[in-house]
């Protein structure tokens, strides 16, 4: 981590010293995700400067923030006051899953009836029709 006091230069631009919280402001864009050339931007220098002085918090700035981030959502599963934490905690870390299962009932919760053997009143069907119906219960037959 660069000292606060120790004046950087920076080719035909000029000193710069860079404080505590330039260190902590690098850190917390490089864990956001802010590509180093905006943040190179953001405080005035060039990327080889910002890799140069502030390798610390561009590489190890995610991981500490992400151990924050779990820390807290752990802290907050276990504590029996976010039951959505918890949940999602055991979904996510655990692998467990909510499943849904649907049951059909028949009348009176009972199982349903399927009756295969439904008889048609083929009386009122033209000629044509029931040579059609024939047509096609032969050929159902020969599958």
């Amino acid at each position: 981590m660069p000292k606060a006091t120790k004046p950087i230069k920076e080719s035909s631009r000029g000193n710069y010293a860079f404080t505590q919280g330039d260190c902590e402001d690098v850190a917390i864009m490089a864990a956001g995700g802010i590509p180093q050339d905006r943040i190179a931007k953001r405080l005035g220098v060039s990327e080889k400067t910002l890799r140069k002085h502030f390798r610390d918090e561009l590489d190890i700035a995610s991981d500490d923030k992400h151990k924050n981030v779990l820390n807290t959502a752990y802290g907050m599963a276990i504590s029996g006051e976010h039951a959505s934490m918890t949940m999602f905690w055991l979904k996510c870390r655990l692998g467990w899953k909510e499943k849904q299962s649907v049951e059909h009932t028949g009348p009176s919760n009972g199982p349903i009836q399927v009756n295969a053997q439904q008889k048609h009143d083929l009386s009122k069907l033209s000629i044509t029709e029931l040579k059609d119906l024939q047509r096609l219960t032969a050929k159902i037959k020969t599958i």
